[in-house]
């Protein structure tokens, strides 16, 4: 059903852009099935996420793991998404450089600690 409804999924369609084309599409959906719009949405939005969840490259090896069947299910039954869906890189904030900075002031006032405890002691 959601496969043949190219406007909800499709956003370089003219009629992606169009609620009330969108909410039709949602209706006739929620009318087939039985239910709700919003659980329309709501199931739809799942089920992309899933998708997207299941197709994406674990970051590391030792991540692999073999796909349950209902993952397989998911990724075989919502490959008509697979145009649709970008998969963004994510760039990282963190420089290796700031943190051996932060690491060198953490040291430094530990040494200043130290050497304001053996200066008391001295005096005292």
């Amino acid at each position: 059903m959601w496969e043949q409804r190219p406007v909800l999924y499709n956003c370089a369609s003219k009629s992606y852009s169009d609620r009330n084309a969108r909410t039709k599409a949602l209706e006739e959906i929620a009318e087939a099935v039985g239910t709700t719009v919003s659980e329309v949405q709501k199931r739809i939005g799942t089920l992309r996420t899933q998708y997207t969840r299941h197709t994406k490259q674990p970051p590391s090896v030792s991540e692999w793991r073999k796909k349950t069947k209902r993952q397989e299910w998911v990724i075989r039954m919502l490959a008509f998404l697979a145009p649709y869906v970008k998969k963004r890189t994510s760039v990282s904030n963190f420089e290796i450089n700031n943190s051996e900075r932060w690491l060198d002031e953490v040291e430094g006032s530990v040494e200043n600690d130290q050497r304001v405890d053996t200066f008391s002691q001295k005096r005292a």
